[in-house]
């Protein structure tokens, strides 16, 4: 199998393009030759092959081929809404919602998430947080690249957000997702930081129509809760 690398430009069959430098350094990194192939894709559902057909000390030139495939876009939007946790936990549900066909992610500022992000570390944090996602695509053969938003205040998110189904995963007063008869074709899911929602952020959400959906009596990771939901959903309303 062609290793898969973003390329965010219009892939067209036959057209002879130039990487941009990060896939430059990586194909440097990994020493490949020319004559090499490797898959591309736009993270808008269009991958292709591109062989390498010229490597000089500032550049690096790849020949797209003519097998064009366009991927079907996953039939259920599903928007994460994570209330900021430890970002090597942060990290993880990013790669893992990846793999699991979200489309949007907003991480959220909750009353017990750990601090806010300054200007010029909310951008580093982006940047790194797009590469996680833009590296969980690369390895699941994943062509669409979910939306990350900047952070933003949980009730802020709750009362903008529009979906068929908004769901919060609580441990107290709720139902389970088997309940959930009806097939959406969008989810808002908001799921909380260490220490879970506090009540008032429980009762906000309710205001703003959100389900209380339980996974079950044990108290989760942070990290461990965001994977089980997003599986379950996916298993859930699969079509």
């Amino acid at each position: 199998m062609n290793p898969r690398f973003y390329f965010p430009q219009k892939l067209l069959a036959h057209n002879e393009v130039s990487p941009p430098p990060e896939l430059v350094n990586h194909l440097r990194v990994l020493r490949c030759n020319v004559h090499d192939e490797i898959t591309l894709f736009d993270g808008q559902g269009t991958q292709i092959s591109a062989k390498i057909t010229e490597i000089t000390k500032k550049n690096i030139l790849l020949q797209l081929q003519d097998d064009l495939q366009i991927q079907t876009p996953p039939q259920l939007k599903l928007h994460l809404g994570q209330a900021l946790c430890r970002f090597d936990r942060m990290d993880l549900i990013l790669q893992k919602a990846v793999e699991l066909n979200v489309s949007e992610i907003t991480p959220l500022y909750a009353e017990r998430s750990q601090g806010r992000l300054k200007s010029e570390a909310l951008e580093r944090k982006m940047q790194h947080w797009q590469e996680i996602m833009t590296s969980a695509c690369e390895q699941c053969q994943q062509n669409y690249l979910p939306k990350i938003n900047a952070p933003m205040l949980i009730q802020e998110w709750l009362a903008q957000t529009q979906a068929d189904l908004k769901l919060q995963f609580v441990l107290e007063r709720a139902i389970s997702l088997k309940s959930c008869t009806t097939i959406p074709e969008s989810c808002a899911l908001l799921i909380g930081p260490e220490g879970g929602l506090t009540p008032q952020e429980e009762n906000l959400a309710d205001q703003e129509q959100f389900t209380r959906i339980t996974l079950g009596e044990r108290v989760l990771r942070v990290e461990t809760a965001a994977i089980l939901a997003l599986g379950l959903i996916n298993y859930q309303f699969s079509y």
